[in-house]
């Protein structure tokens, strides 16, 4: 039977578990509740991975919004990130996991400062405890560690860039959004519906299966060789910046050059003068 191949930058229930206690893992609890109805830190308050520390969407993962542009969920301030990283034990030797709906961005982040020893627990929570693994509500005390962070912003695109560039034909714009929003349909988040015009559309979430695991990298491969053209200088958005991570993770994996439009439709439609299309691609 041929072997599954999955990508590197998951990892499973198990490869975490066997590393459950070593000095070299860090294990970021990044977990979110979409209903908005209950407090990050209360579902980790709860229970969590053993010695797993609290990294909120909210806070240490997004920077200080000034004035109405920038999106939802602006990048931090890349030192002030790396300065939370060292009060929560990152040194260049460490192990880094992420789980929960903000892991994506917990990688994309350390990979902005030059930490690439990092990976998301593949599943996530519910997957550890599919697999029986022990949970606790003990909150860890981190010890500071060392990190020197060498910045690479190059994977960064802004307003004025995607402005300039969405009709030219060698760039291509994908919207990470699911195709509802991207349509226009609906809008449960942002006060403009709707996608960037000549963007197409790639859900994260169709790199996952009904579990929330990965699916498999030949079938991801050929998701995207169906929606992308690699000829293209390739620009991911979504939301606030969040969720197109994921995309951008599993692409630059594959080895396709990727950029992500930090502020995404949030910044994009607050914007006078941004336009706007709805339907499928025109």
């Amino acid at each position: 039977m041929r072997k599954v191949k999955y990508m590197n930058s998951f990892v499973s229930a198990e490869w975490v578990k066997q590393r459950l206690g070593s000095e070299d893992l860090i294990i970021f609890d990044a977990r979110q509740d979409l209903t908005g109805e209950v407090e990050p830190y209360d579902i980790y308050r709860e229970k969590h991975i053993e010695s797993a520390f609290f990294l909120d969407g909210e806070n240490e993962l997004v920077g200080e919004k000034i004035g109405k542009h920038g999106g939802r969920h602006p990048l931090p301030n890349l030192e002030t990130f790396a300065e939370i990283m060292r009060s929560f034990g990152l040194s260049n030797s460490k192990i880094v996991v992420a789980y929960g709906f903000n892991a994506g961005r917990v990688l994309y982040l350390l990979k902005l400062i030059g930490f690439n020893r990092v990976f998301i627990l593949n599943g996530g929570f519910e997957e550890w405890e599919r697999c029986g693994y022990p949970t606790t509500d003990e909150i860890k005390t981190p010890v500071r560690g060392n990190f020197t962070p060498n910045f690479d912003k190059s994977s960064i695109v802004d307003r004025d860039f995607v402005f300039k560039n969405y009709r030219n034909e060698n760039i291509l714009l994908v919207d990470s959004r699911s195709e509802p929003r991207y349509r226009g349909e609906i809008e449960p988040i942002d006060p403009v519906a709707g996608h960037i015009p000549r963007a197409v559309n790639y859900d994260f979430m169709s790199n996952f299966d009904e579990n929330g695991k990965l699916k498999s990298r030949e079938l991801i491969k050929s998701q995207f060789d169906k929606v992308l053209d690699y000829n293209k200088e390739i620009i991911l958005y979504c939301g606030s910046g969040v969720t197109a991570t994921y995309n951008y993770i599993l692409l630059s994996e594959l080895g396709i050059n990727v950029k992500i439009y930090a502020g995404s439709w949030s910044d994009w439609i607050s914007y006078e003068g941004s336009p706007v299309s709805v339907g499928s691609f025109e």
